[in-house]
C-alpha cells in the first residue's frame, strides 16, 4: 500500500508495519496528552496519514486501543517477570524491583490508560488480569540461592507491588508532594516492607558443628 509520509515522498509500508507505526504513534500521543487524547485523528496526525488510511487499517478507535492495551500489558508482565525472577535469585533487591515496576507503569503512560479503562468498566482490561494469571505459572518454579521468594508468596507480594505502582502513576507525586513527603516515600517504604517480610519468611541457617 502506497501513502504520503512526512517528508512530502511516497513510501510503501505493508498492513503490519503500518499497524507497528500507528501503535507507536498512539503510545506517543498517550504518553503526551494521556488517555483521552488517543483518537484516530491524532494517531493520524502523528503519522502525517490521511485519517482514513487508520480506519482502513483499525477500523475503530477502540480496535487500535485495545491493540496499545496489549502492548502495554506484555511490558508491564516483562517487567514483573524479568525483575521477580532476578530478585528470587540473588541478582537484584527489593529497591530495584520495585523500581523497575513503577518505572514501567509511569514512563510508558499504562497506568493512566489502565485507569481511564477501568473507569469506564472497559472489557479489554480483562486480559491485562488473565495474563497475570499466567505469569504465577511462568514464575512457580522454586527459585535457588539467597534471595528465596516462595511460591505461596508471589500473589501477594506481585499484587501489593502492581497495586501500589498503579496507584502511584496516577496520584503518587501530586499526593506525595501535598504531604510534603519525599519523592521515593513509598517505593522506598514498600522495598523495605519486603524485605522485612522476606527476612522471616527466610528459613533459619543450619550450623553444623
Amino acid at each position: 500500500m502506497t501513502i504520503e509520509a512526512a517528508s512530502g515522498r511516497r513510501r510503501r509500508r505493508t498492513p503490519d508495519v503500518l499497524r507497528q507505526e500507528a501503535l507507536d504513534a498512539a503510545h506517543r500521543v498517550l504518553v503526551q496528552g494521556g488517555p483521552a487524547a488517543v483518537t484516530l485523528q491524532a494517531i493520524a496526525g502523528e503519522m502525517n496519514l490521511a485519517h482514513g488510511t487508520l480506519t482502513h487499517h483499525f477500523g475503530t478507535i477502540a480496535n487500535l486501543q485495545a491493540m496499545l492495551v496489549d502492548r502495554l500489558v506484555a511490558e508491564i508482565l516483562d517487567a514483573v517477570r524479568t525483575g521477580v525472577s532476578d530478585l528470587r535469585r540473588g541478582l537484584i533487591d527489593e529497591v530495584a524491583l520495585i523500581d523497575m515496576i513503577f518505572d514501567r507503569f509511569e514512563e510508558s503512560g499504562a497506568g493512566r490508560l489502565f485507569g481511564w479503562l477501568a473507569a469506564q468498566r472497559d472489557p479489554h482490561l480483562a486480559s491485562l488480569f488473565a495474563q497475570f494469571r499466567s505469569l504465577l505459572v511462568d514464575l512457580e518454579a522454586p527459585a535457588r540461592g539467597r534471595a528465596v521468594l516462595g511460591a505461596a508468596e508471589l500473589p501477594g507480594v506481585i499484587a501489593r507491588i502492581v497495586n501500589a505502582a498503579f496507584a502511584a502513576s496516577l496520584i503518587g507525586d501530586p499526593l506525595g508532594a501535598a504531604l510534603g513527603l519525599p519523592a521515593r516515600f513509598t517505593r522506598d517504604g514498600l522495598a523495605a516492607d519486603l524485605r522485612a517480610e522476606r527476612r522471616m519468611a527466610r528459613p533459619p541457617r543450619i550450623v553444623r558443628s
